[in-house]
């Protein structure tokens, strides 16, 4: 009977080849463990099958270890030499904490900008904007002359505002 330890060790073996013949299942597996919160899960159970097809020693391993709870803590603990899916794992707990903040900062940009909607200032400048605008245009009335500015229609336009 094999010792948690040697189920641990064998389980990084099954899956650094398994990295070699099928990198989009040993992904698979990794992710599974990882979201079953390290328990041998029906998910987990159908992907060993997949490998069980290719390669039934593999497929032995992973289940002797993914049973053995011993040998779960065994590789957490790091007593087994090589840690294949714990990077993985890693790389994958990082990637979603980089999405969930891009995803609060998008939240974030659209809260503030929807926000400023209902805010009395975003208004208020608003109206000296188009104050503004309106002055500027009386202005180039007065300085240009009405007669000059109907010969353009923008000139029309000033001309019927003012």
């Amino acid at each position: 009977m094999a010792t948690p330890q040697q189920k641990a060790q064998a389980f990084n073996a099954a899956m650094g080849k398994l990295l070699l013949t099928n990198r989009a299942l040993k992904a698979k597996i990794s992710s599974d463990f990882l979201l079953a919160d390290f328990k041998y899960t029906k998910e987990l159970q159908a992907d060993v099958a997949q490998v069980r097809k290719t390669d039934a020693a593999s497929a032995a391993a992973m289940d002797a270890f993914f049973r053995d709870p011993a040998a779960g803590r065994a590789w957490l603990n790091k007593e087994a030499p090589i840690k294949t899916v714990p990077e993985n794992t890693a790389d994958l707990g990082s990637g979603i904490a980089d999405a969930a903040k891009g995803v609060a900062g998008w939240q974030d940009s659209i809260t503030g900008f929807l926000g400023a909607f209902t805010s009395g200032n975003t208004w208020l400048r608003v109206g000296e904007v188009v104050l503004g605008l309106l002055l500027v245009v009386a202005g180039v009335v007065k300085l240009v002359g009405p007669t000059a500015l109907n010969a353009i229609p923008a000139g029309r336009v000033a001309k019927a505002m003012t």
